[in-house]
């Protein structure tokens, strides 16, 4: 926790139910959200508080369609705009580690995060 973005204070673990990497925080659609890294896709979790953490799904499990889009996201960012979502992540499609970076349009379906990855989409900046 931090009231200046200079010093810091450890606050304890916020999730703790399965190992990852790669934590993202944000806002959209009205509610508190992260997205973890979890080797298998991405974990969703929702809060009320910043603090008490909720697994509610997981998302780019399943590789998609596109090129170089065949294998499971990792490591996302968000980018929020009003009332549109996007995360943005990678890929590692080749055998040898290059990556891909994908994207695809986020929307809330009742208590959690969906995206379809295969969706032709248009950024609204």
């Amino acid at each position: 926790m931090s009231t200046d973005l200079y010093n810091w204070t450890v606050c304890g673990e916020e999730v703790n139910d399965r190992n990852h990497e790669g934590a993202n925080v944000f806002e959209f659609g009205g509610s508190k959200w992260m997205i973890t890294d979890e080797w298998n896709g991405l974990a969703v979790y929702k809060t009320e508080d910043f603090t008490n953490w909720n697994k509610v799904g997981a998302i780019l499990r399943e590789g998609g369609t596109r090129e170089c889009d065949g294998t499971k996201g990792h490591h996302a960012d968000v980018l929020v705009r009003g009332e549109n979502a996007y995360i943005i992540y990678f890929t590692h499609p080749f055998e040898d580690y290059r990556t891909c970076i994908q994207a695809a349009k986020l929307r809330i379906d009742g208590e959690t995060l969906i995206c379809d990855r295969n969706e032709v989409f248009d950024f609204v900046l």
